[in-house]
């Protein structure tokens, strides 16, 4: 089937609705940008007023131009954009870009005629980008539906050269922002474009256009949020499939979300912390400012990934030599120091030359970028580096210079085609570009540089990663969530059904009966917990007492925990006070999930126990996961050196614990009633022993 994004981005016929001869306006802008740019296709000016508009002739309607149109660019005051809309669905245009505003940006009349327009294009076969969009741009095809005044400076060169990257944004301004900033940075770009108000074709869509676009190479996108996880995810897997970098800015990182005041998933699960969960499952690169974004796709452009996690950095500072093996750290690249005997090689090349990494050949750095070449190059053929950056400063500066690290560093990029070699210093644009032209990265800043290739890094992981295995599946049919809502004692139970291994409990009335228990388990301790729906967090009123080690401890924790909860909570409906056996071989963490609004069930780990709020130490993946990706999850927090057998403990069940995570994701994505599973603590065992939920807590849906 026909991408229709090809209409909007590669048409042959366009009709501009509200074209005007006025290049002030915002009609006439769009006609001259397609005379500017130099539009191969044919262009129809639509304005029943005038016979003429900047030498085209101008047209009343579609329907008068007498040939099938492929996309209609609108620009008309919101009154007028049903009638622009049914004129083209009447003349069967496939694709329009609804440009004018004064919709459901400003106002509920304008969201309700916004609705409108979509139903009538929708009943009609027609896609629609917008409205209030700066509209849709293709470069590699000459064609701007699009207001934008990206040729108004620059001495009037604005318009990009013809390339291989594409950008998609959900503002105008901020597209615009980074494709001047790209520009100016030497990046050829394809196709650009803002989704505006996305009552129909939204960022996801065109992400995943470009994904399958022959033209594209690297994808920048601006985003503010998705009310469709699922197709936003997909986009995102056809780009690593294809393996095309997705470089993205997500604004809203302080957004707090909404929280369920009950769970510790849900106040954990923060809807940024999703996103970001979503980008690093999808290979996705996120960067904070635009200028990390030009540098990331920059370095993405020229597409040389790093084979392993080791660099060189050759510098003739010592000072940036620190500087950036602190960005090293941060990036999680070594910095192996050669053999002795490749070091005695190294330093036969010149005079006061540091031979460990970071690699430092003194003045002759300054001086000689023959040296700098032949070090970078002896660096390259002696270690199994993934590549070098190499730090040349203000010399690029001086034109001799600037000649000789070509003619030098050349040839070193043409011996190792497929290892990164960067160059770091303060330079002209014009060297700049013509460094990225020979395949070599260029930056002006030695923090970017690493930066750049730690992204570069990361998704080289991405598109290597093998498909993912299968969610451990919950038993069919799988128990109602219902079921487990509540209280800690149904919780349990429903875990219990699921799959999970849960700590034997009794509900007890009276001190006499918890006696009765502790004597029942015969465990050296035991713990008792306040049993109500009305408590969630039964440690913050004095309702838990653990360690209990006596049936006079019992019963006095007993009488202790009841006076303590009454007195806090009068109002709460008391079920009574459950006795457990303690566990005491193993780690506490936190197993959960909790439902985004946009992505769906979300499943967490992280260290457990009544501080995981402010520790923080989490993880989280859209549900379904399998024991792999689980592991993964597990193996990115800190609580995995822990259960790796920290100070002298036993290694715990770490395969359990994963299996665990997997059987509670695809329950919770099974049951479209579920809202949260909170297990905290879940207790991981010594390996072999498996795990053990001591507390749960369950919650379902209001309303869906």
């Amino acid at each position: 089937m026909t991408d229709v994004l090809e209409n909007l981005f590669n048409p042959r016929t366009v009709a501009v609705i509200g074209a005007s001869s006025e290049v002030t306006k915002l009609g006439g802008i769009i006609v001259k940008n397609n005379l500017d740019i130099g539009f191969k296709g044919e262009l129809f000016p639509i304005n029943p007023s005038v016979p003429e508009i900047q030498g085209l002739k101008a047209y009343p309607s579609i329907g008068a131009i007498g040939k099938q149109i492929d996309c209609a660019v609108i620009i008309v005051p919101a009154s007028g954009v049903m009638a622009a809309v049914e004129d083209c669905v009447a003349n069967k245009v496939p694709a329009a870009v609804i440009c004018s505003s004064g919709f459901a940006e400003v106002s509920e009349e304008g969201r309700r005629l916004q609705e409108k327009v979509a139903a009538v294009a929708k009943a009609g076969n027609l896609r629609l980008i917008g409205p209030n969009t700066l509209g849709v741009m293709s470069f590699a095809n000459n064609f701007a539906a699009s207001f934008a005044l990206i040729t108004r400076h620059n001495d009037g060169k604005g318009w990009p050269k013809s390339g291989s990257v594409s950008i998609a944004s959900q503002s105008g301004a901020m597209g615009t922002q980074i494709l001047v900033l790209l520009r100016e940075r030497g990046m050829k770009l394809a196709k650009w474009v803002a989704t505006g108000n996305q009552i129909d074709i939204d960022v996801a869509e065109c992400i995943e256009h470009l994904a399958a676009d022959d033209v594209t190479k690297v994808i920048a996108v601006y985003m503010e949020g998705t009310e469709n996880g699922a197709k936003l995810r997909a986009a995102f897997e056809s780009a690593r499939k294809a393996r095309k970098p997705v470089v993205i800015i997500k604004v809203g990182r302080s957004e707090a979300g909404a929280k369920a005041a009950a769970s510790h998933t849900a106040s954990l699960a923060g809807s940024d912390t999703v996103y970001d969960s979503v980008f690093e499952e999808a290979g996705v690169i996120r960067v904070d400012t635009l200028h990390e974004m030009a540098d990331v796709v920059a370095a993405c452009s020229i597409g040389h990934y790093p084979q392993n996690n080791k660099v060189g950095i050759v510098t003739n500072s010592g000072g940036i030599g620190v500087l950036m093996a602190d960005a090293a750290a941060v990036e999680k690249f070594e910095l192996p120091s050669p053999s002795q005997e490749v070091q005695a090689e190294l330093a036969g090349l010149g005079k006061l030359v540091v031979t460990t990494n970071p690699f430092d050949i003194g003045p002759g750095g300054t001086s000689n970028m023959g040296l700098v070449a032949a070090f970078a190059d002896k660096v390259l053929e002696k270690t199994d580096f993934a590549g070098v950056l190499i730090f040349y400063g203000h010399i690029c500066f001086i034109e001799k210079t600037r000649q000789s690290i070509l003619e030098t560093l050349t040839p070193v990029r043409e011996r190792y085609p497929n290892r990164p070699i960067g160059a770091i210093g303060n330079m002209p644009p014009e060297f700049r570009d013509t460094l990225m032209s020979r395949g070599i990265m260029a930056f002006d800043d030695p923090t970017k540089a690493m930066q750049s290739l730690g992204a570069l890094r990361r998704l080289k992981e991405a598109y290597d990663r093998p498909a993912p295995t299968l969610p451990v599946a919950s038993p069919t049919p799988s128990p109602h969530p219902s079921k487990g809502a509540g209280s800690e004692k149904a919780a349990k139970g429903l875990l219990a059904e699921i799959g999970v291994t849960v700590v034997p409990d009794r509900m007890v009335q009276t001190a006499a009966e918890a006696v009765a228990a502790y004597r029942a388990f015969g465990t050296p301790k035991v713990v008792l917990k306040i049993s109500s729906a009305d408590i969630p967090h039964k440690s913050d009123i004095g309702g838990v007492a653990v360690g209990l080690a006596s049936e006079e401890a019992v019963a006095e924790a007993f009488e202790r925990i009841m006076a303590s909860v009454k007195k806090a909570r009068p109002d709460a409906k008391l079920d009574g006070i459950l006795a457990s056996p303690m566990i005491e071989d193993g780690i506490e963490t936190i197993v959960g999930v909790s439902r985004d609004p946009a992505f769906g069930p979300i499943v967490l780990f992280g260290m457990g126990g009544i501080f995981v709020e402010i520790v923080r130490d989490v993880a989280l993946r859209v549900a379904p996961i399998g024991p792999d990706v689980a592991r993964q999850m597990i193996e990115g927090t800190a609580a995995y050196h822990l259960l790796q057998g920290a100070r002298g403990r036993p290694p715990a069940d770490i395969d359990a614990l994963a299996r665990t995570l997997s059987l509670i994701s695809d329950y919770a994505a099974r049951n479209e009633d579920l809202e949260s599973i909170d297990i905290n603590p879940l207790i991981v065992r010594p390996a072999g022993k498996g795990v053990v939920a001591v507390d749960g807590l369950v919650e379902l849906r209001k309303s869906h």
